[in-house]
């Protein structure tokens, strides 16, 4: 067996230093993340998970660099570290396998929500329209008329007498239709938008998180040596 020289050894504890220093950059990211806590609301639950998953690479990273060269030129302190990471590695993966479900509920939650404030806010907008509409169609007259729509805009409104009133009435009420039909349009294509969205995202965050705990457990099952005590003599 090759004994390492002066110069790896170096190198060796470079990378064993800066995986340290990446692991507790991601606890403190980590932390800032859920500071300040907002539990039960489905929007920050959401994010939060989703910006863990974005930086799980960073830990991944520093925990390759943490147990390169496994027992090998290790300081007595870094045995009680080694055991925590190892055991940190299952408890985190643990806590993925219950984000995953987590995140599907989340977006339930969410696209339920935000359809309930279209609804808030183009319902009325249409109760009003079919009100309008109501009024014109019961009108028998040209000044009925001009008095429902003068009450609407505020303005005074004369129509020619020669104008025939069904006429009237029915290109009044395909306008007042054309406008409850973009106003849906365009409620139905928000609701399609938001629910493409988090499609993404859920997909996203539910593969990373997938692989992350396959990662973390394949990591955990194999830095046995790390958690025993035999390894070290």
């Amino acid at each position: 067996m090759k004994v390492p020289n002066e110069q790896q050894i170096l190198t060796i504890s470079i990378l064993r230093i800066v995986g340290y220093g990446l692991l507790m950059m991601a606890a403190v990211d980590f932390i800032n993340i859920f500071i300040p806590p907002d539990l039960m609301n489905p929007d920050w639950e959401l994010r939060s998970i989703g910006a863990i998953i974005e930086r799980i690479p960073i830990i991944f990273l520093g925990i390759v660099f943490v147990f390169y060269e496994d027992t090998n030129y290790r300081t007595p302190i870094e045995k009680i570290f080694l055991k925590i990471i190892s055991w940190l590695c299952l408890v985190f993966a643990i806590l993925l396998i219950l984000a995953i479900p987590l995140n599907i509920n989340n977006a339930f939650r969410i696209y339920h929500t935000y359809n309930a404030n279209i609804n808030y806010q183009i319902v009325p907008r249409l109760e009003v329209i079919q009100d309008f509409q109501t009024q014109i169609e019961s009108a028998n007259s040209q000044e009925t008329i001009a008095e429902i729509i003068q009450k609407k805009s505020s303005n005074k409104v004369k129509f020619p007498e020669s104008l025939d009133i069904e006429n009237l009435k029915s290109d009044i009420t395909d306008n007042l239709q054309k406008e409850t039909d973009s106003l849906q349009n365009i409620a139905q294509n928000n609701k399609r938008q938001k629910r493409h969205q988090l499609f993404k995202k859920v997909v996203k965050y539910n593969l990373g998180a997938l692989i992350s705990i396959f990662l973390l457990i394949f990591v955990w099952k194999n830095t046995f040596w790390a958690r025993t005590d035999y390894s070290w003599e």
